[in-house]
């Protein structure tokens, strides 16, 4: 660092300034919004509980068994349960379907990963990808976190369902206030919007969650292609109102 600061000049983007000294940008505020269970919200609370303790005996079990990419799984479930009902039950689909379909078999290139691959720096792969990226690597593996772990995940499922079934989620109830609130605050009915969210899943729960409120959406991601990215975009600067990438 020390060699470097000479050479090296930092502008943080809230004293960037023009020409005439005025700010470059407008002032950003960051808050964390607090999302309340309410009474109807009962069902996402259990299944937030019973995946937390999936989890919790799932991942303590590939530690002592040295079954690193499961433990990297069943982290991302709990990432999963936490942005939406929509993801945490496709995600339970798909490794229903991969533990049925293997019964103790791991893929190849998983397997290669836990016995070393070619040296111990095979698992940073793991650590560079995305939430999104590193599920669907993951999700390739056949190999248990727990006894009985397929109709542990059956189990989960079915509450999965039930909760989505039941209505909104709490995140996204909350979301649709805040857009509100924001658009009164603005005094502008067509204020413009940028969501953020960590799986396609939650993305496409977003996007037809606010559809059916009237807001016109686009999204944006990593599969979709250069030409894709930059139709999004110009949508989103000309004619839709909320862009979830």
């Amino acid at each position: 660092r020390d060699r470097v600061a000479p050479y090296v000049i930092r502008t943080e983007k809230r004293k960037a300034i023009d020409a005439d000294g005025k700010p470059l940008f407008k002032p950003r505020r960051t808050q964390m919004a607090p999302v309340a269970w309410e009474s109807r919200h009962q069902l996402q609370q259990l299944l937030y509980e019973a995946v937390t303790d999936y989890v919790r005996e799932g991942y303590n079990q590939a530690l002592r068994e040295k079954k690193r990419h499961i433990g990297f799984l069943m982290i991302l479930m709990q990432r999963l349960v936490v942005s939406s009902t929509r993801a945490i039950r496709t995600t339970l689909e798909r490794r229903l379907a991969a533990l049925k379909e293997g019964e103790q078999q791991a893929s190849l290139r998983l397997v290669e990963l836990e016995n070393g691959g070619d040296g111990p720096d095979h698992f940073d792969e793991l650590y560079e990808m995305d939430g999104q990226e590193l599920l669907d690597e993951l999700l390739k593996s056949h190999v248990s976190a727990l006894q009985s772990e397929g109709s542990h995940v059956a189990t989960l499922l079915e509450a999965a369902v039930r909760c989505e079934q039941a209505g909104p989620d709490a995140k996204a109830e909350a979301l649709i206030e805040w857009i509100y609130k924001l658009q009164a605050e603005e005094n502008e009915p067509d204020l413009k919007v940028l969501i953020f969210t960590e799986f396609v899943p939650t993305q496409q729960m977003l996007k037809g969650f606010l559809e059916d409120r009237g807001i016109s959406v686009v999204t944006l991601n990593g599969a979709m292609s250069m030409e894709e990215l930059g139709t999004a975009q110009d949508a989103f600067r000309k004619t839709h109102r909320v862009l979830v990438s």
